[in-house]
């Protein structure tokens, strides 16, 4: 049997070429060359080259004569059907090596980045104390110093120079270190020290003259909160008709006496004979009435309770009404009495 003829060469025409085995007769009219080989009585053999238009049609006509001839124009439509699953499978690949690459840097980043040290942060130096300072001191630059501490740990309101505090007055006591903010300054402009630079704006500062009784044995020191109470005599010459009140509650204390700090030990009484309180101004008209009109007693409180009670004062004859002996239960009172003779016992209530 003989072998199946192979496909006709290229044809070339003036924008491309064109194979004599398309398969589509709709191909747009393109020019071509085509050579044609004939021997027409037997003589001598000669090629005639040929020009011209081909058409739809002829391209049609074309492939028919090709496959009546045995022409075997099968393998273009062979690579035409296995053209998508070539691009396929050479896009999986491109995928496959991409994303080989692409992880492989990401691993690499992740192994320099672990290896590196991290950045060292920067110490800030900040203005902390030189030494214990009480509240109400106008602070110079013996008294402070720069200290450098972590930038994470540094609250709002510190200073980073020595000049921004100088002639400044502490609101609060200082520890030895303790960092300086603004929070525990008086305000800019406060030029001299003690009980006016540490009043509240708002408030006054006024004294009360106690003795051991009056100021709790000497217990009250600077800095804590007290009670003011008073013992009145409405009617002079009837003490009857005494009245005690409190008038002040959870008062401040600047000073005792003339210390505005706390000195020694909380347990450690200080003896003094006055004692200066921060109230506003009708407070303060309240106790200097009270304090010529009456005697004055202050009572200590607990830092922790800030509660305001309102009474209702104590007078004589609500004092001494006040007290009721405890009813006997079961309409039983007195006490009773086990008597013993010989070998009998009775129980006796009186």
């Amino acid at each position: 049997m003989a072998p199946s003829p192979v496909a006709p060469p290229v044809m070339w025409g003036n924008y491309g070429y064109r194979s004599n085995c398309a398969m589509d007769w709709r191909l747009p009219p393109a020019p071509y060359f085509s050579s044609v080989e004939s021997n027409p009585s037997g003589g001598r053999h000669h090629t005639e080259l040929r020009y011209g238009w081909s058409s739809g049609s002829e391209n049609h006509k074309r492939e028919s004569n090709q496959q009546s001839d045995g022409i075997d124009c099968r393998g273009g439509g062979a690579m035409k059907r296995y053209r998508p699953l070539v691009f396929f499978g050479l896009a999986v690949m491109l995928g496959l090596v991409t994303s080989f690459l692409v992880f492989s840097w990401m691993q690499n980043e992740k192994s320099r980045l672990l290896a590196a040290p991290l950045p060292m942060s920067k110490n800030v130096q900040v203005v902390v104390s030189n030494a214990d300072i009480a509240w109400g001191t106008k602070l110079t630059q013996e008294m402070v110093l720069l200290q450098e501490v972590p930038p994470g740990a540094i609250p709002e309101g510190h200073f980073t120079t020595l000049d921004a505090v100088k002639d400044r007055v502490l609101l609060v006591d200082l520890k030895r270190s303790e960092m300086l903010l603004e929070s525990k300054l008086a305000p800019l402009g406060t030029t001299g020290g003690g009980v006016a630079a540490v009043t509240d704006v708002n408030k006054r500062a006024m004294s009360v003259k106690v003795d051991d009784v009056i100021g709790v044995a000497g217990f009250i020191k600077p800095a804590d909160r007290v009670d003011v109470m008073v013992t009145i005599e409405p009617m002079p010459g009837k003490p009857e008709r005494a009245v005690s009140k409190t008038i002040l509650e959870n008062v401040k204390v600047l000073a005792a006496g003339t210390q505005m700090e706390r000195k020694g030990k909380d347990e450690e009484p200080v003896q003094v004979q006055v004692i200066t309180v921060e109230v506003d101004v009708e407070e303060a008209e309240k106790l200097a009435l009270a304090s010529t009109q009456g005697r004055l007693r202050l009572a200590l409180r607990n830092p922790r309770n800030s509660e305001k009670v309102l009474t209702k004062g104590a007078q004589v004859g609500s004092l001494l009404n006040s007290y009721r002996p405890k009813p006997a239960s079961n309409g039983e009172g007195g006490f009773r009495v086990e008597i013993i003779k010989g070998d009998v016992r009775k129980e006796v209530r009186f």
